[in-house]
């Protein structure tokens, strides 16, 4: 018996998650629920996806779109939430998914953990591509001919477009190998930090964190699971499941997978350019789900914030990281904001990983400086309140 109350599913329609629903159909744990979340820029939409592992494995289906007047609706409830800036947008729709799914279960699992674990993101491929590219092309050529040029590529508000990720790629490249997949990730380099907190000179980046392991691909991983996923993903599904009183579950997370699939030679787990290649083999060989869904693209679970920043909701953000930015943040230089809101709005350089970390932090300031401002009247936080009964 898998649980003694009602689960579910927190469906996107990719590997990770579809696995989990097959397993617990195949478990004969008896009518379960799936969830999803969509929008409605085509690009960004998984819930087709979803919708066609449902119909295989047999679950009743629920899903709802997310908007860009849903996200403006939900920035106060997350800025009352959040005990820290947090600067993953996907926590707005992860946190909507939740609270769907909480109207009908009180558990549900999900598929976080499994690229973290089995090698599923974008930047186990670009590792060798990195390599070669360094190769080829000088870093004079690189910063002087190669990094201008890629502005003259045409951006596109659609999901991951060409000129974002070949920008990504090339931050990542002529740097120590110890600290590409950081790079990529991170929202800003370390240059551009430099530029906007010019009186905090003294930041240095730690090029020596991952160097435990010579390969690469394990490299890669260990960062992957020492940073990413416990101070990203697992806080924002932590975050986003609590507000609506739902425990979510990550089956790929159990220790005694983690350390086995962590003892396999990382070939067993991206392969020629398959990304978690065992698994994919794992669940085609079980019979699981049709081959045309395990060997998909990867999607990845992302709103559309460079388009709302750019046309829905362009003054909306403007007003928040441009003309009310918070006077506590004054350590940051403001002629660098806006020249990047500039690069962004007038489509030079798609910056809304940059203008969302500051979107993120402005709003949090603004939070907690009005929570300051109210914390001796009735309105007090939970902790608080609680405090305050038990004294």
């Amino acid at each position: 018996m898998l649980a003694d109350v009602p689960i579910g599913v927190l469906l996107s329609g990719g590997l990770d998650s579809s696995t989990i629903a097959s397993l617990i159909a195949r478990s004969n744990y008896g009518p379960f629920q799936t969830f999803s979340i969509g929008f409605e820029e085509a690009s960004f939409d998984e819930t087709e996806r979803a919708a066609e592992v449902a119909r295989i494995v047999g679950s009743e289906h629920f899903a709802r779109t997310f908007t860009a007047s849903e996200f403006v609706r939900q920035v106060p409830i997350l800025s009352a939430s959040l005990d820290e800036p947090f600067a993953d947008p996907s926590i707005y729709p992860t946190a909507v998914l939740c609270e769907l799914a909480a109207e009908h279960v009180k558990v549900a699992m999900g598929g976080d953990g499994a690229d973290e674990v089995f090698a599923g993101y974008g930047t186990f491929a670009a590792l060798k591509a990195a390599r070669w590219y360094e190769r080829l092309v000088p870093g004079f050529v690189h910063r002087n001919l190669v990094q201008p040029l890629t502005r003259m590529l045409s951006d596109s508000d659609k999901y991951l477009p060409l000129s974002f990720k070949v920008a990504r790629f090339l931050r990542g490249t002529h740097v120590p190998e110890a600290i590409r997949t950081a790079r990529w990730m991170a929202p800003f380099s370390p240059e551009l930090l430099r530029e906007l907190t010019p009186d905090l000179r003294e930041l240095q980046t730690d090029e020596e964190a991952f160097i435990s392991v010579a390969n690469a691909i394990d490299r890669s991983l260990e960062f992957f699971q020492r940073t990413y996923l416990p101070n990203d993903i697992l806080v924002k599904m932590d975050r986003a499941s609590m507000m609506h009183s739902l425990e979510v579950r990550s089956p790929f997370l159990d220790t005694a997978l983690v350390t086995y699939v962590n003892s396999l030679p990382s070939n067993f787990k991206f392969r020629k350019g398959v990304q978690k290649h065992i698994l994919r083999e794992a669940v085609v060989r079980g019979k699981l789900l049709p081959e045309n869904i395990v060997r998909r693209r990867k999607q990845g679970f992302a709103m559309p914030v460079a388009r709302w920043m750019r046309v829905e909701l362009q003054s909306y953000f403007r007003e928040v990281v441009i003309d009310a930015w918070p006077p506590t943040l004054d350590m940051f230089d403001r002629r660098v904001i806006q020249r990047l809101w500039n690069e962004h709005t007038n489509r030079v350089e798609n910056r809304y990983k940059e203008l969302w970390a500051l979107f993120a932090l402005a709003q949090w300031e603004n939070f907690r400086d009005r929570y300051s401002a109210t914390e001796s009247s009735d309105v007090l936080p939970f902790q608080t309140q609680m405090l305050r009964r038990t004294a």
